[in-house]
């Protein structure tokens, strides 16, 4: 039954970034229809984040409460809400209001999956439930791309909506049926709550917290940005960069699931796994700093590419590694508010990222050139907070030879 509830938590996943991939898919007819600006456009987007990181807290909350399952389903229903309300829209502010609906629908979503699941499955099996559930979200994104493109250029944007709606409402039928035997398989003890100043005065907590900002920053940039970069900073024309782009995505795929079975299979024979998380997790963002470093440095379309790729699968690792050291730090009846915390967290990132990298790169004075000052600051700040990550995820000596100083362990 496990494999089976993994399986439909997968789904959840895929279906939550099908749900973000087809606004973008659907940009072009959306802003002819409604008549909008890309100004405008953009802020519909972004308003996606109004109510995303408060949803994930208070639900985070709210699961450590009541039963978690469940709650899916009702998120569930909440996106088929919400894509309901984006077919019927006929202006902006019915489409922002759609939007923001799904931003409270699907800011609560992979936090409180990852909960469900880490309840019915072994706590040394964590970082491998995290990449399947992970894997789920390039899934989304490619099938999204593979099966709705022609079905909304064929029939109008609102058909591709009308197909998430019922695929949501769908599922969380579904899972609401079998929501109760996950629930009966839940495996982690409740234990004591601790005080919210004693949880989240962690120092690795809170290093976990703030390298994970960092890292959803710069991928929401990517996300945003690499198509562009790839046409204008890197000289490839829209078919070529359109084939790249489905490479970079879909190499997360294996990554995702390979990543989460490394993970567990190496912190099943450590003593300190929280330590081990904690280096997995350092190591991944150094990386996203370097990569963001190389796509500034070279011309050779294949070194971009290369870095392309890691800066992303970097990200998989990074979180495969930081959401179960975050459950291991919570108690259990606080980790649905702990995941929740996380979550609302790091998605901030999301909201300034491709906002503040559109600032950079109009510094440096746009097309390739602005591409390359922005890239590398990128990476400046990323490897300058993987620095004040590792003083607050390492372990005093560990922290200590990092730096090349004398310490007691922490």
């Amino acid at each position: 039954m496990r494999r089976l509830f993994m399986a439909f938590l997968v789904v959840f996943v895929a279906i939550n970034f099908a749900d973000k991939a087809v606004f973008g898919l659907s940009a072009a007819q959306i802003m002819s229809e409604l008549r909008l600006t890309n100004g405008q456009f953009g802020a519909i987007g972004g308003s996606f984040f109004a109510l995303f990181s408060i949803a994930a807290f208070v639900v985070g909350g709210l699961a450590d409460r009541r039963r978690a399952a469940p709650l899916l389903a009702a998120l569930g229903v909440v996106w088929s809400a919400a894509q309901l309300l984006a077919i019927l829209s006929t202006n902006a502010a019915a489409l922002v209001v759609s939007r923001v609906l799904l931003g409270a629908g699907e800011g609560p979503a992979f936090p409180l999956a990852l909960h469900v699941a880490f309840g019915f499955i072994p706590e040394r099996a964590r970082a491998r439930a995290t990449g399947f559930l992970l894997a789920g979200a390039p899934l989304g994104t490619a099938l999204a791309a593979l099966l709705l493109t022609p079905i909304l250029v064929r029939f109008g944007w609102r058909s591709a909506y009308a197909i998430l709606a019922v695929l949501s409402l769908l599922w969380a039928v579904v899972w609401f049926v079998v929501a109760p035997k996950a629930q009966a398989e839940r495996a982690t003890p409740v234990s004591e709550k601790l005080s919210w100043r004693t949880l989240f005065g962690n120092r690795r907590m809170n290093g976990a917290m703030f390298a994970s900002f960092v890292c959803y920053f710069s991928n929401s940039i990517a996300i945003v940005w690499f198509p562009k970069f790839f046409e204008t900073g890197a000289g490839v024309g829209a078919t070529a960069t359109g084939s790249i782009l489905a490479l970079i995505w879909a190499s997360q795929i294996p990554v995702c699931i390979f990543a989460g079975l490394a993970i567990s299979r190496l912190a099943s024979v450590r003593s300190d796994t929280a330590t081990f998380y904690g280096r997995c997790g350092l190591g991944a963002l150094v990386l996203i700093g370097f990569a963001f470093i190389g796509l500034a440095t070279t011309q050779s379309l294949s070194v971009v590419v290369v870095s392309a790729v890691l800066s992303l699968v970097a990200s998989v690792v990074l979180f495969v590694a930081f959401a179960p050291l975050v459950a291991q730090l919570a108690p259990a009846g606080m980790q649905a508010a702990a995941l929740g915390v996380y979550a609302a967290v790091y998605s901030l990132g999301g909201a300034f990222g491709p906002w503040l990298f559109g600032v950079a790169l109009d510094a440096g004075g746009g097309g390739s050139e602005g591409f390359r000052f922005a890239f590398i600051a990128l990476g400046a700040i990323t490897l300058a907070a993987s620095l004040i990550a590792a003083f607050l995820i390492l372990p005093g000596r560990r922290r200590a030879a990092l730096l090349g100083q004398e310490s007691v362990e922490a």
